[in-house]
């Protein structure tokens, strides 16, 4: 769910490429996320079940300049802000994935976030 999160949120900051669990490249936003607000309006709340089964919560955002709405995740992972803490913009971090795994990133801001988050590289 963690690792889930983290993509969802980062994706939705940014649209970066970024190869989530399944091994694709993510370009734009997960359809579950596209989904769960295709009869919805801008800033409405929203939820999808994730590829993992949880259930991820947020609000209806626009997708760049596009006219998607996607379903974007209130909040990071507590592990992806923990792996910045103390640390500044473009600072090396990482953190342990839901599968175990240990995932290497940077740290970077974003407007909507209260903190530095850890993006994976």
């Amino acid at each position: 769910m963690k690792i889930h999160y983290f993509l969802v949120f980062v994706l939705s900051l940014n649209f970066v490429q970024i190869v989530n669990a399944s091994g694709s490249k993510a370009g734009k936003p997960p359809k579950e996320s596209v989904d769960a607000c295709a009869k919805k309006s801008l800033e409405d709340k929203c939820h999808f079940v994730g590829k993992d089964g949880d259930k991820i919560g947020g609000h209806c955002k626009k997708a760049g300049d596009s006219s998607i709405l996607y379903c974007f995740g209130d909040m990071p992972p507590k592990e992806v802000v923990d792996a910045c803490k103390g640390k500044a913009a473009n600072d090396s971090c990482e953190f342990v994935g839901k599968d175990g795994s240990k995932l290497a990133g940077v740290c970077v801001k974003h407007d909507n976030a209260p903190a530095l988050l850890c993006k994976t590289n």
